[in-house]
């Protein structure tokens, strides 16, 4: 963890390699190990790690919360509102899931679906102005016009 932290994503893959080597039902590593690989831009060993996870712990919703980023940003947009719905629905208050959900539909010009989820991302996010919060907002203000 610490190396993933660190950002020597090269160097967490190899702990986590020889963890799953240890225990290959050690849901974690899987996880922590997809983690490392969606940041180095590897998402289809990603996505196959987040596979994993999900079959050891079918209701991990941060588990499709990473493989729909994952899906997000390899711009297959209905896998990651697939997943972004699976997380709703295990944690409908989770403004991570609804901004990310609104962004997936905005790219295959789901406008409503978009402005919708935008909205409850506003809703359930925490007070502050971040980057996701000035993003909703600025979508919100065009879709309206």
């Amino acid at each position: 963890m610490a190396y993933l932290q660190m950002g020597e994503h090269d160097r967490a893959v190899a702990d986590f390699n020889r963890a799953i080597e240890l225990r290959p039902d050690y849901a974690e590593a899987y996880g922590n190990r997809g983690g490392a690989y969606l940041e180095k831009g590897e998402y289809d060993r990603a996505i196959a790690d987040f596979n994993r996870l999900i079959k050891l712990r079918a209701n991990c919703a941060e588990a499709f919360a990473y493989r729909g980023t994952a899906y997000l940003r390899k711009a297959d947009y209905a896998r990651a509102i697939d997943d972004f719905n699976r997380v709703i629905k295990l944690n409908p208050d989770c403004a991570e899931a609804h901004f990310h959900k609104a962004v997936a539909c905005d790219a295959v010009r789901q406008t409503s679906e978009a402005l919708a989820e935008y909205e409850k991302f506003l809703e359930y996010a925490p007070s502050g102005d971040d980057d996701n919060i000035r993003h909703a907002r600025q979508r919100i203000k065009e879709v309206l016009g």
